[in-house]
């Protein structure tokens, strides 16, 4: 697990990840630099979750790969309002939400986001942060900007694989 991931790991929580985004805003004014901060919320992610990107990368045996698989695969649904119900349609995409293990495998899912920006990241679940420090604001916005696209090529990467 990325060490970035504060989320769903024994002994961490949302007090850890806070601790360490103060940790960076304090070494950033201590060296008299500004820090730049940029949230980031992947809640809707966990509706684009490819699940074969999923399965591939859980990376355990046949065994566990069929109970995991049967989680997120072949689920439906359907809306009802009143008498009205829509038609049944396959979920191809995303892990269920409201459950344990549904955020579980979200974090799997994202846990490799870190290691393609050049920034600090600190992860808790569905919400990212991007830490950045430096003197000159124009090269902070540059640096900042230049994560946010490697952030979303890696969100390319992993929906498109």
């Amino acid at each position: 697990m990325n060490p970035n991931q504060f989320g769903f790991r024994e002994g961490l929580s949302t007090m850890n990840a806070l601790d360490s985004v103060i940790t960076n805003v304090i070494e950033g004014f201590e060296n008299k630099n500004i820090t730049c901060l940029t949230l980031v919320d992947l809640s809707r992610a966990f509706d684009s979750i490819s699940h074969k990107i999923l399965i591939d990368k859980i990376g355990i045996g046949d065994t566990a790969i069929w109970l995991l698989s049967s989680y997120p695969y072949n689920r439906s649904q359907y809306v009802k309002l009143e008498h009205n119900v829509s038609i049944v349609r396959n979920i191809l995409t995303g892990v269920p939400q409201g459950s344990l293990l549904g955020f579980l495998l979200f974090v799997i899912y994202i846990n490799d986001l870190p290691c393609f920006t050049d920034l600090k990241s600190v992860l808790y679940a569905d919400m990212t942060k991007f830490i950045c420090s430096g003197n000159n604001p124009f090269t902070l916005q540059t640096m900042n900007d230049s994560n946010l696209m490697k952030a979303s090529e890696w969100s390319h990467i992993i929906t498109y694989r």
